[in-house]
């Protein structure tokens, strides 16, 4: 359930992030701008995934939210507002961090200039 309720905005972020991937390298000719943001992307990608169960270890959001029947068919309990805000907080907030951790320290970031 955590990850269909966050996945379209994580679609949109990326596609977002992809496409100024894109016109970094076609439009602007800076490959290390782009290559930064796809490793970027990979990092958001990393955080996505493994945001979920951290939060639910953590006891921020219930374990509900992440067990594996509710991937298939609608939950039909209730849910505070405040856990699904929770949810989307830690989301974003692992999304963001791992795209700067992909675009500040990813492979052969060392000592290169972007602009």
């Amino acid at each position: 359930m955590a990850y269909i309720a966050t996945f379209l905005p994580f679609c949109l972020f990326t596609s977002l992030a992809l496409t100024v991937a894109i016109f970094c390298a076609h439009g602007l000719r800076r490959r290390e701008v782009s290559q930064r943001i796809l490793r970027g992307v990979i990092g958001s990608a990393f955080g996505f995934i493994v945001s979920p169960p951290i939060a639910a270890l953590a006891g921020l959001i219930p374990d509900l939210m992440i067990q594996p029947e509710y991937f298939a068919q609608p939950f039909l309990g209730c849910i505070s507002p405040a856990s699904i805000f929770l949810l989307y907080a830690t989301t974003a907030f692992a999304v963001l961090a791992g795209f700067v951790g992909g675009f500040c320290f990813g492979r052969g970031n060392r000592g290169s200039e972007l602009f």
